[in-house]
């Protein structure tokens, strides 16, 4: 995998302000925000098919659209665990409230005593505990997800988990190198952007759109380099005679 190539495609692109800068006002507003995610699969796509130039129009917004919120679909299925542990720990402190003893630190039934008993904080740091490894492997599937849809344009295929096992066992390396990359990109990104934003939010009004332009900006950037390595891992998967029938998905080795 050449990361190289993954950042240098962007500046080799004649029109590639025009269309960075429409990526990053489109990240700026929610729900719309979701075509930038399908930007990222259509690059991955362009990359994979070997277009000269793979970095897309805005021409086809409904289409990227579409992408985006199935990978938005996806990623809130695989999440649900942890709504539900954030439910369940939220459901068991309003309950522990509601039923504290009113002679207990003076506190009253119903509100929180000035020292919050530990069984609170020890429900909080299970908590915490359980979804946190999982959220970070959730995150880590991000760029299977994204390949996934952009190979069968469906939600269902970030479920064939045999199929993405495949892909991952044959490609590991370059896998791990693509994680690595997108989270590095993005850390580095908000690293950067933060002492100019913090300073940005103090202007009235203003401040916060140059803060929202850019976040926008990191998002457009990082889905780009994402976009174009998870176009060049799907070039080292080995295609059926159909390009459309991946039942029987066969991974190169190396």
């Amino acid at each position: 995998m050449d990361i190289g190539k993954a950042f240098e495609f962007i500046g080799k692109d004649e029109d590639w302000m025009k269309k960075m800068g429409l990526g990053a006002l489109l990240a700026m507003i929610p729900f719309v925000n979701f075509a930038v995610f399908g930007y990222q699969i259509q690059i991955a796509r362009n990359v994979a098919n070997d277009e000269e130039r793979p970095l897309p129009t805005w021409d086809d917004f409904g289409s990227y659209f579409g992408d985006g919120l199935r990978l938005f679909a996806a990623m809130m299925v695989y999440m649900l665990p942890v709504f539900c542990a954030y439910g369940l720990f939220f459901g068991f402190f309003f309950s522990y409230m509601d039923a504290f003893d009113p002679t207990y630190s003076g506190g009253t039934a119903g509100t929180l005593p000035p020292n919050p008993p530990v069984e609170i904080f020890a429900a909080m740091g299970l908590m915490f505990a359980c979804i946190m490894p999982y959220s970070l492997f959730i995150y880590a599937l991000f760029p299977m997800f994204s390949i996934q849809i952009a190979r069968h344009k469906s939600v269902g295929s970030c479920f064939q988990f045999s199929e993405m096992w495949q892909l991952l066992r044959a490609q590991t390396g370059n896998y791990v190198l693509m994680t690595v990359v997108m989270v590095g990109l993005y850390m580095a990104g908000s690293f950067i952007a933060a002492p100019i934003s913090i300073v940005a939010i103090l202007i009235p009004c203003l401040g916060y759109i140059i803060y929202l332009a850019i976040y926008g900006a990191i998002i457009t950037l990082t889905f780009s380099v994402t976009g174009h390595m998870e176009g060049q891992f799907m070039k080292g998967i080995e295609k059926p005679t159909n390009f459309d029938d991946y039942s029987d998905i066969v991974a190169f080795d190396g």
